[in-house]
């Protein structure tokens, strides 16, 4: 593989690391605004069955590619504490689980989606 090739891909892994770094430092509330948008109209496209939290983890780092040396499983927890306050803010809902597959799924409601397009789901947050 050429030189270039490694570089490329040191960089993008070091850049989702960074962001890694960043979400993991954000309090609930802010992670929970960056949160909301993975579970609208524009993320992760499963409205029906909802997302599982695992699927919002790799969502937030989508455009960073993907490499055995970064773990978006780190977020699982602060996400988790995100969509806590985010269904207190009445912005997402569980959904019921499956015999399938019994984690949670989230969906969006439509309280979120309204506080997405009118883009004030922070200011929703911390009135919650």
């Amino acid at each position: 593989m050429p030189f270039w090739r490694n570089d490329e891909k040191r960089a993008k892994e070091a850049q989702a690391q960074e962001e890694i770094d960043r979400l993991k430092g954000l309090a609930p509330e802010q992670l929970a605004a960056e949160i909301l948008p993975a579970l609208g109209s524009d993320g992760i496209k499963s409205k029906l069955t909802g997302a599982r939290v695992q699927e919002i983890s790799k969502q937030m780092l989508d455009g960073f590619g993907s490499s055995m040396r970064v773990n978006p499983g780190v977020l699982l927890i602060p996400i988790r504490e995100g969509l806590q306050r985010l269904e207190h803010a009445n912005l997402v809902m569980q959904m019921a689980s499956s015999n399938v597959d019994a984690s949670t799924r989230w969906r969006i409601t439509k309280t979120g989606e309204e506080a997405l397009a009118a883009g004030d789901a922070a200011a929703r947050l911390s009135a919650g």
